[in-house]
């Protein structure tokens, strides 16, 4: 049922704004004088204040005030905020529905390609896999290249999804497509360490040449991580190199495109659902 009320959300970014440089300040000072008790008390009191602003944001995101879903959706576009609403999901344990878009978009948008899982992990859990690898893949099929790696980077971490084994040979066959038709070099480094070059029985066989067409292509990058990553796809044991930071998304289109992008989307996936 609505809130009659909505939430001050203004006032508790207030709190977890002021709070979590302290607590991560308190945690340098205690490790780097662990005998001293000052900075052992005052870390703890500030782990304390964070487990009552833990507490209200568990109670305040059970709201359901269109004000509040508002806020919320805006805060999950922003890169700060956004921490603290992936906060108020996990302590509470809900996610509001109409966050789905807001939550994924973060995933794909967080440039950080471990961060992402805090809103990837909370989008399967909340809305399950099937709607949230049906999404993702959208964002491969039409989106921007910015959010096409973002969106494969966000894939990962729904790899093990129980429930959408019809799904696996999409999203196969989607990656090696796209890793040979699109030559950006932000696409190409998220999608590389998710082919499957020394399995090409994983793909049909219409797009088994394309595996070869890859590999030549991955090896003759003039991108070092994707030339690195490569061998390690064929079996090499190269020294481990994370994969590099995405680039800035470009300016955001407007949101009738993006709305029209979205309904496209779900045009061309509807079989899946």
């Amino acid at each position: 049922m609505p809130a009659s009320k909505p939430t001050d959300w203004d006032a508790l970014w207030d709190r977890y704004r002021e709070l979590m440089p302290q607590i991560h300040r308190g945690f340098a000072y205690w490790r780097s004088q662990p005998g001293n008790p000052k900075h052992w008390n005052g870390w703890q009191r500030a782990l304390k204040k964070r487990d009552v602003l833990d507490r209200d944001l568990g109670l305040a995101i059970q709201t359901r005030h269109r004000d509040d879903i508002a806020w919320l959706a805006r805060a999950l576009s922003d890169d700060d905020r956004k921490w603290m609403v992936a906060r108020a999901c996990k302590r509470g344990k809900n996610v509001p529905k109409r966050l789905f878009e807001p939550m994924l978009r973060a995933a794909v948008y967080e440039r950080n390609p471990s961060r992402n899982r805090a809103f990837v992990d909370l989008g399967l859990k909340a809305f399950g896999h099937r709607r949230v690898i049906v999404r993702l893949l959208a964002y491969i099929e039409v989106g921007s290249e910015f959010e096409m790696a973002g969106a494969v980077n966000a894939l990962y971490w729904s790899r093990r999804a129980t429930g959408c084994a019809d799904l696996g040979p999409r999203v196969h066959e989607t990656f090696l497509r796209e890793f040979v038709r699109n030559d950006d070099v932000d696409v190409r480094r998220s999608l590389i360490g998710q082919l499957e070059l020394r399995n090409p029985q994983v793909y049909s066989e219409s797009s088994r040449p394309l595996v070869k067409q890859a590999i030549t292509i991955a090896e003759n990058s003039p991108d070092e991580y994707i030339r690195h990553r490569v061998k390690t796809q064929l079996g090499a044991r190269p020294p481990y190199q994370p994969l590099p930071p995405r680039g800035t998304p470009a300016v955001e289109t407007g949101p009738l495109r993006r709305a029209v992008r979205t309904l496209l989307a779900a045009f061309r996936l509807r079989s899946l659902w």
